[in-house]
């Protein structure tokens, strides 16, 4: 992957959950030539245009501005939306490796990755400082104002990120993506690079996906902990599963997630299929829902992007109102993070994961940040959202500097 300036990993490390797509997928590009900028503001039409004038793989991300006439410059300067055909293309299904490029011979391919292939031991602690932006007494304030709207009826729920930042840092971005999935392997985890842009994810959520007409959202609400005793890691998991909080957070995305989904959904075939089922991770519980419903019209694929966008998950409800106060509140533009990434196969199924659990990187630049995200609702204790902040990235700060 480091030859190449733009190239993307997603790997599912071998999490057998419904609906998984292949277990890898990696492609990579030696030029600009099938690389596309798409602008902000018509970006799903566009790579549904793209597609229908070359149907084959697409990889790429969607910024989570992305559908804003003007969105604002973030830090790490990934563009608003990109997507390229990979010259070189490699999955990994049911133990099964294919591999196809129209620049190489595959044999050859296969032996230069035996030959290469890198190690999580490459990794180096990076020294880097961390500092967050904004204080803690400021993060307390924000959550408490927030909550004064959702106390008017402004709205009923709204995701809060902050992040965690570092200037003048030299890391080696696959080997810290090597690191991170050795620690915390996740379904929807990736390596992106967009020539001096890096994103190294380690998410465990899906946005979006569709399989033939059959769309499937699969949001997150609700983050405990784990512990190492097992008596208390099963006490942790039953507190996840009654907390009222997070019940309230899960309820209110779904319902958004439904409401998405039936503006391009056949009339009745929006169903949940799975409320708040417990998914367990290397560090954390979490409570996952699935929502499926049959797209109305199989060539609106695009538009059925669009109107999920950006995830319920990661705004809130109702998703305009909770638009508006990100901007208000939040101290720094989200870019990658909330977005996401993902790929579009020759047959226009495709499978969008949510960037979190994610570390932003400009090599040339030197500036890496690392967002979490907070549910806040009405029983929000603002000290635990700040906790649950910090655990969502622990497992970063550990790699980043241990």
């Amino acid at each position: 992957m480091k030859p190449f300036s733009i190239s993307c990993l997603l790997d599912n490390h071998l999490y057998q959950q419904k609906h998984t797509r292949a277990e890898w997928i990696a492609g990579v590009s030696q030029s600009t030539h099938h690389s596309h900028l798409l602008s902000p503001q018509y970006c799903f039409q566009e790579l549904q245009h793209l597609h229908e004038t070359i149907p084959d793989w697409y990889l790429g991300h969607f910024n989570f501005e992305a559908n804003q006439q003007q969105p604002p410059e973030h830090p790490v300067a990934f563009p608003v939306a990109h997507f390229f055909r990979p010259d070189t293309i490699i999955l990994l299904k049911d133990n099964q490796l294919t591999i196809g490029s129209i620049v190489a011979d595959p044999a050859e391919i296969f032996e230069s990755i035996q030959a290469s292939a890198p190690s999580a031991a490459a990794a180096e602690p990076a020294e880097v400082e961390i500092r967050c932006i904004e204080t803690k007494e400021t993060f307390i304030q924000t959550i408490e104002a927030i909550q004064q709207h959702i106390q008017r009826g402004d709205c009923y729920e709204m995701n809060y990120c902050t992040a965690f930042y570092a200037e003048n840092a030299c890391l080696d971005p696959l080997a810290l993506y090597l690191a991170i999935s050795a620690s915390n392997p996740s379904p929807f985890a990736a390596y992106y690079r967009y020539f001096d842009q890096y994103l190294i994810s380690a998410s465990p959520e899906r946005f979006l996906q569709k399989k033939a007409t059959v769309l499937r959202s699969q949001p997150i609400k609700g983050t405990i902990q784990r512990a190492a005793d097992q008596q208390l890691d099963d006490r942790l998991q039953q507190q996840l599963l009654h907390s009222a909080k997070d019940q309230a957070e899960n309820v209110m995305i779904v319902d958004l997630v439904r409401n998405d989904l039936s503006m391009v959904c056949k009339p009745g075939s929006v169903k949940v299929e799975e409320m708040m089922a417990l998914y367990s991770f290397p560090h954390v519980h979490q409570l996952i829902s699935t929502v499926t419903g049959e797209l109305e019209n199989e060539k609106d694929w695009g538009k059925a992007i669009e109107k999920c966008y950006p995830m319920g998950s990661m705004t809130g409800a109702p998703k305009k109102t909770v638009l508006a106060l990100t901007e208000k509140f939040e101290k720094q533009p989200r870019g990658l993070f909330s977005g996401s990434i993902g790929y579009l196969q020759p047959d226009s199924d495709f499978d969008f994961n949510v960037v979190i659990r994610s570390i932003l990187y400009n090599k040339q630049s030197g500036y890496v940040c690392f967002p979490a995200g907070a549910g806040i609702t009405i029983y929000s204790d603002a000290e635990k959202e700040w906790e649950e902040c910090e655990l969502k990235i622990a497992n970063i700060k550990k790699v980043l500097a241990p």
